[in-house]
């Protein structure tokens, strides 16, 4: 695959993961909106990955004071050492709040080494207890 065709394909992928989102919280009553979205497991990551180090995203100490849930679906690649690497989000409501603490979790977990994949999707739900 060409540069130019690997970066076409990693565009179509997450146009479509947005849409995906997008239509689940669209087609959703108005309460169950912010609900975990359905996650879609991409050729380029056929299988939920094994983690040696799964590291949770901590919830923003502004966003607990102020009572605010939410969730955060990300998509990230695993290199061939284990390590993370391309995390973006995808989708987010409210958008922006809980979107770094996603990314900080994604950074710091570690995979299983020689089972690089590309595309990884990952989703956390935060919710004020």
């Amino acid at each position: 695959m060409t540069p130019d065709n690997s970066t076409e394909s990693l565009g179509r992928m997450s146009k479509f993961l947005a849409a995906l989102l997008l239509t689940g919280a669209c087609a959703a009553p108005p309460e169950q909106a912010a609900t975990k979205p359905s996650l879609v497991w991409p050729p380029t990551c056929p299988s939920q990955p094994k983690s040696v180090t799964r590291v949770d995203p901590r919830y923003p100490i502004e966003a607990m004071r102020d009572g605010q849930s939410g969730w955060v679906l990300a998509v990230f690649d695993i290199l061939a050492d284990g390590s993370t690497a391309n995390a973006r989000i995808v989708g987010s409501s409210p958008k922006g709040i809980f979107d770094d603490a996603v990314l900080a979790a994604i950074g710091r977990s570690k995979f299983e080494a020689n089972s690089p994949r590309q595309q990884c999707p990952f989703h956390s739900q935060f919710n004020v207890r």
